[in-house]
């Protein structure tokens, strides 16, 4: 299989498809709230819970491949099926401690390959086209969460229910994934005797510029007021 090939592409693309679904289902909290008798502060724990999951998850991600030596696929593709799996869970059930629960394994899904998704097209493409699927992989993952909004929304004339069901698309994406990406890295780093003198400087590790501390910063701040307007 070529990793230049159009459905392989499309492969890499899809992990990115989901990684923000997490507010699909922000329509269903009015009737989940009636639904269900809850307040309003424990239907936004339902919005808000897979964030601090994902957040978690994202530092915890390559201590948790490493300790059970996963490769990235198999790091992505777990990844797909917790969020697929416990993304569904609501869809059967009235019992909001287990549907709070299944919301942070999905965020906990979600967090486990949100940087794999990035970190193995780095891996895999080089120079212009590397670049290119690195924002069409942005652009994935803003086209997913407006379709996966669109979805719940019409699921969610079934009812509040229904609007879970979006999740099916992570086992789609599953599928896809598994059968078009080869198990092994397609580009791997030479090693250090392997390279002449000359090119050793370029591989050296540079400092990181204090700049970028900032910046994350700075995001955190975009992304918990973002959410914040959310879930108003």
């Amino acid at each position: 299989m070529s990793k230049h090939s159009i459905l392989t592409k499309i492969a890499f693309l899809s992990v990115s498809f989901m990684l923000t679904s997490a507010y699909a289902i922000q329509g269903a909290l009015p009737q989940m709230k009636s639904a269900l008798n809850i307040t309003q502060t424990q239907s936004e724990y339902l919005a808000t819970t897979p964030s601090f999951a994902v957040m978690f998850f994202v530092i915890l991600s390559p201590f948790i491949a490493s300790y059970f030596h996963l490769t990235e696929k198999k790091v992505i593709m777990t990844g797909l099926f917790i969020t697929g799996f416990t993304g569904i869970v609501p869809f059967f059930t009235n019992d909001y401690l287990i549907i709070l629960i299944s919301r942070f394994f999905l965020g906990a899904g979600l967090g486990l390959y949100n940087s794999q998704a990035i970190s193995m097209i780095s891996a895999w493409y080089q120079n212009h086209e590397r670049s290119s699927m690195l924002g069409w992989r942005a652009a994935a993952e803003q086209i997913g969460q407006a379709f996966t909004l669109l979805v719940a929304g019409a699921l969610l004339s079934v009812d509040w229910h229904a609007s879970f069901l979006v999740y099916f698309l992570s086992f789609a994406i599953l599928i896809l994934f598994y059968w078009r990406v080869p198990e092994e890295n397609a580009v791997k780093k030479p090693a250090a005797l392997d390279r002449p003198a000359s090119a050793k400087n370029d591989f050296e590790v540079e400092k990181i510029s204090p700049m970028v501390y900032v910046l994350v910063i700075f995001a955190f701040i975009l992304v918990v007021d973002f959410v914040g307007m959310e879930i108003v």
